[in-house]
């Protein structure tokens, strides 16, 4: 099951990131982006009653990670549609600025709803996971949830509301750039991605994402781990499986734990020397 949910997470990717390379922008971006997260949702839902779970990490994976991801991106794209459609006219810098600041607000008080399972996600928590994140229908013990969540397809409510912290985050960060760049005068374009066969070990890219995280590399530290691995794994279309597990083993394999990265700097003087001679 992992594995089919995992190959419909990368397609639906790769049928965004074709929308960003079509070029369009605005609303008509937004509504194509929905479709296609819409349809890789459906697939991976009405794939369930065909698929089994292998055991309960595999269901917890799946429930606390993978569906959630694909769920956000459905409700970011429905959110940005709305905004679109509520986007005043460019004609004052100031009235616009108020009118992204007022959405900032109004989305970071949606965010606090979910206070509880949001802190439990970003401390990288697990010992409530079996309650939160499967079927066994025990999550009201130590999280009260919105019963109608209930009925997607027996979808733990917990993983529901993970879609929505990760759709509303998402949300955020556009405003936050969009206040950024109306202020600066500048807009950014979307990037277009050729892909890249990453050709070195899965626990290679482990490594380098977490060094990236731990120096505050990319957005000065305030980015998790697991958004540092799914977008590398988007980039390099590649699977990197359990990386808190491999990180684990990297953190207490013999010899240096920063193998990898000790490559790199070798390579890099290496090449160096090469150019000095």
């Amino acid at each position: 099951m992992i594995k089919y949910a995992q190959k419909v997470f990368r397609d639906m990717n790769i049928e965004l990131q074709e929308v960003v390379n079509s070029g369009i922008s605005g609303l008509h971006y937004y509504r194509q982006c929905y479709i296609v997260s819409k349809q890789a949702f459906h697939k991976l839902i009405d794939s369930l009653p065909k698929r089994k779970f292998q055991d309960l990490t595999e269901e917890v994976n799946f429930y606390k990670n993978i569906k959630p991801q694909i769920h956000s991106e459905v409700l970011y794209h429905i959110e940005m549609i709305q905004l679109e459609l509520q986007k005043p006219p460019f004609t004052h810098k100031k009235a616009y600025l108020n009118f992204l600041k007022k959405l900032t607000d109004y989305y970071a008080h949606q965010l606090s709803k979910f206070h509880v399972l949001h802190y439990y996600i970003k401390s990288e928590r697990s010992y409530e996971d079996e309650y939160l994140f499967t079927s066994s229908n025990h999550a009201e013990l130590i999280y009260p949830c919105d019963p109608v969540n209930e009925l997607l397809h027996n979808s733990p409510p917990a993983s529901n509301e993970v879609a929505k912290i990760l759709a509303f985050e998402k949300v955020l960060e556009y405003l936050a750039t969009e206040i950024a760049q109306t202020k600066s005068g500048q807009k950014a374009q979307p990037p277009k991605i050729n892909y890249l066969e990453w050709t070195e070990s899965k626990t290679s890219l482990i490594e380098l994402a977490y060094a990236l995280q731990s120096s505050a590399a990319i957005n000065h530290g305030k980015l998790d781990i697991k958004k540092i691995v799914t977008t590398l794994e988007y980039i390099f279309q590649i699977d990197l499986g359990n990386f808190y597990r491999t990180f684990q083993n990297i953190r207490i394999r013999q010899g240096s734990r920063t193998a990898f990265l000790d490559q790199l700097r070798e390579s890099l003087v290496t090449k160096m020397d090469q150019i000095d001679d």
